[in-house]
Parts: structure tokens; C-alpha cells; sequence
């Protein structure tokens, strides 16, 4: 019996929820800010303003973990390209406590910028509502609660490409996907029918010239189930989705599902890629969300419009941004650089130049994944520098138990080997074993079972680890990571 789509993301999230910093999945460098306009002004020249970065916030309550959110955007990789489910509780009134967990916590009423998506904005953020997701190219808030892919929300993305208006919901390969951006009038034209309800009409948002329409899957629309993640079968969760409106080289994509209805702003970038806005109903037979929403988008201002921050060239994962890497000899952006081979193609994530972790799978299963990261902090701030006091510090984690099983060579170092027993769960009320000084939105936290390898070099301390969620993906977890380790190259 194959999984269901709730028990595959439930997955994903276990697993990449035991990273300290986890909220970085999703982040790339240089990490994404909201920043809260303290006086509520309009005028972003006359505002003041305070960065909130998304970091852990130890003094916060431990919240009920969720595993599916999101709005009308494709997430059939929620917990992968682009990411965990971000919290921001923007409060000004104390230390930034943006609660990089699974969790929702209200965001405190006012008036925020943005500068994510490369076209810095202004919005008002009503009273008991989220920031759901604030990422590179991608934003999305919606009322406290809403549960579900179908639920009401705002989703913003700078697009890379539109889909094929002839098979929208068709893979990569059958796509043709070089409909101009500038040119949505166009593709509504050609799009199959029964999608778009009514005539697009010319609009403004914050400013900018927009080409709003609105969005009513008929019943003859024939949904897909490829159009996200497509090209790279069984290494995402799938797609829930019925049709696709766009993608940003596939770390996010923006599709509609059948039950709700959408409106959808097409904002002009001018020289630079558009920026698009999807705000679905959830399927409530009403127009009073959407109001609610227009009445938010009403509020927004854009400061200017720049290049779309995820690049048009380029392989992604050399630029620290999550993707899946393929097959063959890849190097990777953390510490001072890694470069191994993989027999098959893998999704690998980062946290800044700390960690790049890669998931491995079962069938379409996630069973565990292998990091490599750089650690020079434990969890109860004592520094870190060599294998005994990495060694040590494991030791006396609790909820932890390393035993030291021996030594071998890695990349030509003395590599120490530890097995690793942990029942610590994720959470802001944990602390990361292992972790970077500095940088409290970051680190390592094991899963249940695993084995984990340190050794000194002289870019510091080089730690591999390797762990499983279940018994059935041990094997298949030790056979990626021995791998890694057989080929790895720490550095030049």
C-alpha cells in the first residue's frame, strides 16, 4: 500500500524538523527579513524600521508540530524546495521570536516590509493573521488556523516561467514552458478552457501596473499531477494540485486545486521578472475572503522592483538553495567546500554554510537523510575544537547517547565514529548538540538512530552523519552514507 501524501510530508517534516534552524531550509543567503514599521506609516522614507531575521527563540513555548499547510501553492514539497512551514510572531515589543518550527502563531498587527521576492514592499498584516512562508521568491499569509493546501491565504512568487496554456497540469517533459512572462493576456488567451472565469482586467498593486483575473476550475478542466517537481520522479511528495499557473525553476510553484476559487494579480516587473499574487477562497462559495484579502493587498506599497533572487543560470544547489542534485560528482557550498559522488540523483538542502543534508528515499518514502556540517558549539555553549570535546559534548546531551565504536580514514583525515541513540524531539525548547557560535539558527539535532563521524582539519572540526526514522531505512542509509564517505573531499 503506498503512502498518502499526509504521511509523506509528515515524514519529510520529522525529519528535517530535527535541525536546529530548520527554518533555514527554505532560506537561502542572505537570509530573508521581515521588517516591522514601527509608526505605521506609509511612507517607507519616513518609516522606522526593525529587522526581525527568522531565528530559533529558546524562551518560547514548545507548540503543537503540524505537517501540511499552504494555501493554492503547489507545496508537494513543502518541507523540501523552499520549505518548512515558517512562524513569524513579529512582536516589537521584544527580541525577534520568528519560531522557525512547523507550528503557526499569530503575527502581531501592523505594518511590515518584505524583501524576499527582489521588489521590497510594504504591507499591513491584520490582526490574527500568519506569515505562513518568507523565502526567497516566495511569500505567503493568511488568517491563524487555516489548514490545508485548499485553505483561504495570499500567495506571492516571482515566476520564471508559466506553464504550457495547452496541458497545464503536464510534466516537465511534456511542457513547453517558454510562453513569454510579459505576455499573461496571452497565455489566458490560449490557455485550455475552463479555467479563468470572465475577462482579464488592467489594475494596479502597490503601484505597479497589474493584469488581474479570476480563476474557477469547470468540471472539463483535466487536472495533472506532475506539473511541480516534474522531472525528478519519486525524490518530492506528490502533487495535489489540478493545474499549474507557474514555477520558479521549481524551488516553488504556484497551481490551483479544484474546489476554490482564485484571484490572481499579475504584477509588472518592468525589465525584471513579474511578480505574481494568488489568493484563494478555500472553496467557501463566497467572495468575503477575497475582499478581506484585496482590502490587504489594498495596503501594500513597492518600493522597487529588482531581479528575481532565485538566478536564472546556474545550478542551484552550488548557490545554496535546495534542490535535487543529480547523479555524479557534485561539490557542495558548506564549510569550506565538499565534493563527493552520488550514484543517483538526491534532494539536498542547506542551512547557510553550516550544513547540506541529503535525503534518502525508499520507493517514494523518506527514510532518513546524511549531513555534513561544521560544527564549533555545543548545545550548552561550550566552544568546540576537537573530536574529544565533540565527543564529550554528545556524551553528556540529554536525551542522547553516543558510544565511540572506532576510527577509520575520510578524506584523509582520522575520522572518530560514534553510534548515536536520541529521543530528543524538535522544537524552540531544544538546543541543537552540535551548532555554529553566533549563529543560533543553525544546527544539528540527530535523528532517533544513527551514526555520526568527526575529525579535525584545518577549516575546523568536519562532522558526517547519518540517521534513519524507521528500522526499514537503515540499509538504505548506510549505503548512501558510505558513499559520501568513501568519495568525500573536505575542502581543496
Amino acid at each position: 500500500m503506498n503512502p498518502s501524501i499526509e504521511d509523506q510530508l509528515r515524514d519529510y517534516f520529522t525529519m528535517l524538523d530535527r535541525m536546529q534552524g530548520h527554518a533555514e531550509l527554505p532560506i537561502q543567503s542572505p537570509t530573508p527579513k521581515l521588517s516591522i514599521v514601527s509608526d505605521n506609516s506609509h511612507d517607507p522614507n519616513t518609516s522606522t524600521m526593525e529587522d526581525f531575521v527568522i531565528s530559533p527563540d529558546h524562551n518560547q513555548p514548545k507548540k503543537r508540530p503540524r505537517t501540511w499547510l499552504l494555501v493554492a501553492a503547489t507545496v508537494a514539497a513543502v518541507a523540501l524546495v523552499g520549505g518548512l512551514i515558517v512562524a513569524a510572531d513579529l512582536d516589537s515589543d521584544e527580541a525577534p521570536a520568528n519560531q522557525p518550527t512547523i507550528t503557526l502563531d499569530d503575527a502581531t498587527a501592523g505594518r511590515y516590509r518584505v524583501d524576499t521576492l527582489g521588489a521590497p514592499f510594504l504591507i499591513d498584516v491584520p490582526d490574527g493573521w500568519d506569515v505562513q512562508l518568507n523565502e526567497l521568491g516566495f511569500f505567503v499569509i493568511g488568517p491563524a488556523g487555516f489548514f490545508g493546501p485548499e485553505n483561504p491565504g495570499i500567495v506571492m512568487m516571482r515566476p520564471s516561467n508559466l506553464a504550457d496554456p495547452s496541458q497545464p497540469g503536464a510534466s516537465d517533459d511534456e511542457q513547453a514552458d517558454d510562453w513569454p512572462l510579459d505576455d499573461i493576456k496571452g497565455w489566458i488567451d490560449a490557455l485550455v478552457p475552463g479555467v479563468v472565469d470572465g475577462e482579464p482586467v488592467d489594475t494596479t498593486v502597490g503601484g505597479l501596473d497589474a493584469v488581474q483575473f479570476d480563476v474557477d476550475l469547470s468540471d472539463e478542466v483535466e487536472c495533472g499531477d506532475e506539473f511541480f517537481g516534474h522531472g525528478e520522479p519519486d525524490l518530492r511528495p506528490g502533487n495535489l494540485g489540478c493545474i499549474g499557473l507557474a514555477t520558479n525553476r521549481d524551488v516553488r510553484a504556484i497551481d490551483f486545486y479544484r474546489n476554490p476559487s482564485y484571484r490572481v494579480w499579475w504584477i509588472d516587473g518592468g525589465d525584471e521578472a513579474p511578480i505574481v499574487i494568488s489568493v484563494g477562497d478555500g472553496g467557501r462559495e463566497s467572495t468575503e475572503f477575497i475582499e478581506q484579502a484585496e482590502a490587504v493587498l489594498d495596503t501594500m506599497t513597492f518600493e522597487s522592483v529588482g531581479p528575481n533572487p532565485i538566478p536564472s543560470d546556474g545550478n542551484l544547489w552550488e548557490s545554496g538553495i535546495p534542490d535535487v542534485v543529480p547523479a555524479g560528482t557534485v561539490t557542495l557550498p558548506v564549510g569550506p567546500g565538499v565534493t563527493l559522488d552520488m550514484s543517483e540523483p538526491r534532494f539536498v538542502f542547506h542551512q547557510d554554510d553550516f550544513l547540506s543534508g541529503a535525503l534518502v528515499q525508499v520507493g517514494d518514502r523518506p527514510v532518513g537523510q546524511t549531513d555534513i556540517f561544521f560544527p564549533d558549539q555545543a548545545f550548552d555553549g561550550q566552544p568546540l575544537g576537537t573530536v574529544d570535546e565533540v565527543v564529550g559534548a554528545l556524551e553528556r546531551q540529554p536525551g542522547l547517547t553516543a558510544t565511540v565504536i572506532g576510527t577509520r580514514e575520510i578524506s584523509g583525515y582520522e575520522a572518530t565514529e560514534v553510534n548515536i541513540e536520541s529521543s530528543l524531539e524538535p522544537g524552540p525548547d531544544v538546543s541543537p548538540p552540535l551548532g555554529r557560535a553566533g549563529q543560533p539558527d543553525v544546527g544539528w539535532i540527530p535523528q532517533p538512530n544513527g551514526t555520526l563521524w568527526v575529525m579535525e582539519t584545518p577549516d575546523g572540526l568536519a562532522v558526517i552523519t547519518t540517521g534513519w526514522t524507521r528500522p526499514a531505512g537503515m540499509e538504505a542509509v548506510q549505503a548512501f552514507s558510505s558513499e559520501i564517505i568513501d568519495s568525500i573531499v573536505i575542502g581543496n
